[in-house]
């Protein structure tokens, strides 16, 4: 299967689809943190306010470093890969792959 990965380097509050249909998340990469961002990634195609959260991200209004990696062990998730980012605006990749 081929590694593939999405950029993200600005708020996006409606939801960027990175990825339609099973996907496998294997972990997320911020290159350049902002205080107070707020990043979430959806099991499904569209961002939704309940329901299929897989995770919120949430840096520290004092930060501890500018750069990090949370890997994700290669979660499968079924519906679709969507993300959004609120507040501050990280830039962030997320690597990931087709089911």
């Amino acid at each position: 299967m081929e590694n593939l990965y999405y950029n993200l380097a600005a708020t996006q509050t409606t939801g960027a689809t990175v990825c339609e249909g099973p996907c496998i998340l294997s972990g997320v990469i911020i290159n350049t943190a902002a205080a107070n961002s707020v990043i979430r990634i959806f099991d499904a195609l569209t961002a939704v306010t309940t329901g299929n959260n897989y995770m919120t991200i949430t840096e520290p209004a004092t930060l501890l470093k500018n750069q990090d990696f949370i890997d994700y062990k290669d979660i499968v998730l079924q519906k679709g890969l969507t993300i959004t980012q609120t507040t501050g605006a990280s830039n962030i990749t997320i690597a990931y792959r087709k089911a």
